[in-house]
């Protein structure tokens, strides 16, 4: 279901707009949950871009996000 709202919301608010950053961090944490760490990657990487233009590289959603890819990365490596 997630992504069929984010695909909305980048449809409706643009890629930029908090609410679709909000459900693609949903998204990834529910991912993470269910440890598809590959599948999950790209969504991290987009998360993480789109907080460093828009808050910078200090602000708190932006290291959440960095958290995020690293737990990714970590996931891939157990999985190897």
């Amino acid at each position: 279901m997630y992504r069929e709202v984010l695909l909305k919301r980048r449809e409706r608010l643009g890629r930029n707009h908090p609410d679709t950053l909000g459900t693609l961090m949903s998204l990834v944490t529910t991912m993470l949950g269910f440890e598809k760490f590959r599948e999950v990657e790209p969504f991290c990487r987009e998360a993480l871009q789109i907080c460093q233009e828009k808050l910078g590289d200090d602000h708190l959603h932006t290291l959440i996000c960095l958290n995020s890819l690293g737990g990714v990365m970590q996931g891939q490596v157990r999985q190897i």
